[in-house]
């Protein structure tokens, strides 16, 4: 058994009684068995008088039986003593830990939550830069094909008076003209339509990357307490159930015990 591993520690123990009643325990392969034993033994021989060859080599030896015992005893009780002591000073390290990383996350949180306000604040600038950006190239575009058009009504108005032929002459070449003026306003219209398209692509890209909606896809989750007004604190939470809001939809929850609410 103590070579399987099934003993913890031997008790040879005898009670009280004449000396001579020991003689029977103490013998050589006794005592050379004893300092071999895989595992520890305590002696409780006799009386408190008495004092044979294996209290010499036993692991501990004790008065009597009753003493052994309670040396047992004591190691137990001493052990359980040392296990409360380390987990009582394991369980304070892990909540020390614990409350570290829930401060380190709430900081994080926050500086995420300023960061994409300021790059959302941002982008709004940028299209609103570019949708002036578009206004403007409309506003000159029609400024000059205006102008091109008052130049024909001129050129029409002047040639009334000259001979048919010279007349369709000119208006032909004004035609061209003003066709080649219109294609090259209209690429250039297509060039910036679609310069300020790819901007704006781009800018709602990012505007939709950092959106609550992204930010929830990404594993976050957002607090809403009963008047649909975002939880920043521990100190909100209330009696009142509360709305988690994720990627797939939300969820009512509510606090199941106060005391157990940490910062």
């Amino acid at each position: 058994m103590a070579q399987g591993e099934g003993l913890d520690v031997l008790l040879l123990v005898r009670g009280g009684g004449h000396a001579a009643g020991l003689a029977s325990l103490v013998f050589e392969d006794v005592a050379r068995l004893i300092c071999t034993f895989p595992v520890p033994v305590i002696t409780g021989l006799g009386h408190a008088t008495d004092r044979t060859l294996l209290d010499e080599v036993a692991w501990k030896a004790t008065d009597t039986p009753s003493k052994a015992i309670g040396l047992v005893q004591d190691l137990i009780r001493d052990r359980a003593e040392r296990i409360m002591i380390d987990y009582r000073t394991i369980r304070k390290a892990v909540n020390s830990s614990i409350e570290q990383q829930a401060q380190l996350l709430q900081v994080r949180r926050e500086r995420i939550l300023r960061d994409a306000a300021a790059c959302l604040h941002q982008h709004e600038s940028r299209i609103e830069s570019a949708q002036q950006t578009v206004i403007t190239s409309r506003s000159f575009l029609r400024t000059r094909l205006d102008e091109s058009l008052q130049h024909l009504e001129r050129l029409i108005r002047e040639l009334t008076g000259v001979r048919s032929g010279l007349f369709l002459a000119v208006l032909k070449r004004e035609n061209r003209e003003l066709e080649r003026l219109r294609r090259e306003i209209t690429c250039l219209l297509q060039q910036a339509l679609d310069r300020v398209g790819l901007a704006l692509e781009g800018l709602h890209r990012e505007i939709r990357a950092l959106s609550v909606e992204g930010t929830l896809a990404r594993g976050f989750a957002l607090v809403l307490d009963h008047n649909r007004h975002p939880v920043r604190h521990v100190a909100q939470i209330g009696g009142a159930p509360l709305t988690l809001s994720l990627a797939d939809g939300t969820v009512q929850v509510r606090r199941a015990d106060p005391t157990t609410l940490t910062k």
